[in-house]
């Protein structure tokens, strides 16, 4: 699943669409930890997998950090809302789903 989601973003990138998103969403002059945000979870839930979504929201995400001065703090801050977002309508046929039912021991 992480190799898809790389794959996919690495796809996005060659295609030129990375390239488009990160100008459009550049333009847009909103925080970069609320993009981070929406990217994860329109991806979340386009494509079900929190794992594709994380991976690949980082990858269309990384120039827009790469290409700033933010904070060690800042950049974490950034982790956090892709994986935040990643996890947006989660389900029960989910894997974190049925990891925590297990763990918490329900049937």
């Amino acid at each position: 699943m992480t190799g898809a989601g790389g794959v996919f973003g690495q796809v996005l990138e060659d295609s030129g669409v990375g390239d488009a998103l990160e100008d459009t969403l550049g333009q847009l002059r909103t925080p970069v930890i609320l993009l981070a945000f929406v990217a994860a979870a329109l991806l979340r839930v386009a494509l079900g997998s929190g794992t594709v979504a994380t991976v690949t929201a980082a990858a269309i995400i990384a120039p827009l950090v790469e290409g700033s001065d933010y904070s060690p703090a800042m950049i974490g801050a950034v982790v956090v809302a892709i994986g935040a977002g990643a996890t947006v309508l989660s389900h029960v046929n989910d894997s974190g789903f049925w990891l925590v039912n297990r763990y918490l021991g329900s049937r």
